[in-house]
């Protein structure tokens, strides 16, 4: 046997207590009464154990109802993100995201080793010139590197070119 039906069939509650058990308004209780099914034993007293049987068996129908809208719902919308996710693959929008991680790394170890070249590269040249001379050749050598790291690739964002 069901716990509300061996506890609660022989207590009778008025419209106001099963209406503050249910967090419903009376107006509710009352509508239920008279349009839904909500047994009473007579206007105004229920049975609490067949109004808790009746309720929950309400509440199962309508959360599993409410349910499958919800999750036909958002099936429904995940279906198109994904049509539209593929539409903007097909036009070349969408670009997965550890190709352009794997590219871009690459260019920054480039960008590295460059700057790591300019240490053995720069002494010999700087050597015996002046503080203007050094300060031009290492312009241009940082200006190789950057050029070299912004050049154009599939996926790389239009770059204006560096006012010298």
């Amino acid at each position: 046997m069901d716990l509300t039906q061996t506890r609660f069939d022989d207590l009778l509650v008025s419209t106001a207590q099963l209406a503050r058990l249910l967090d419903v308004s009376v107006y509710t209780i009352r509508g239920w009464a008279r349009e839904e099914g909500l047994p009473r034993l007579r206007p105004g007293v229920f049975r609490l154990g067949e109004a808790l049987r009746w309720w929950r068996e309400r509440v199962s129908k309508r959360s599993d109802k409410a349910e499958l809208e919800r999750w036909t719902a958002e099936y429904r919308k995940a279906k198109a993100q994904l049509a539209q996710m593929k539409l903007e693959v097909e036009r070349g929008e969408l670009i997965p995201r550890a190709e352009i991680a794997r590219l871009w790394a690459m260019r920054a170890a480039e960008v590295k080793a460059g700057l790591m070249q300019l240490v053995r590269k720069l002494p010999p040249r700087l050597e015996g010139l002046e503080k203007e001379e050094m300060a031009e050749i290492i312009r241009e050598e940082v200006y190789a590197v950057l050029k070299r790291y912004t050049r154009k690739g599939p996926y790389t964002p239009p770059v204006r070119e560096a006012q010298e």
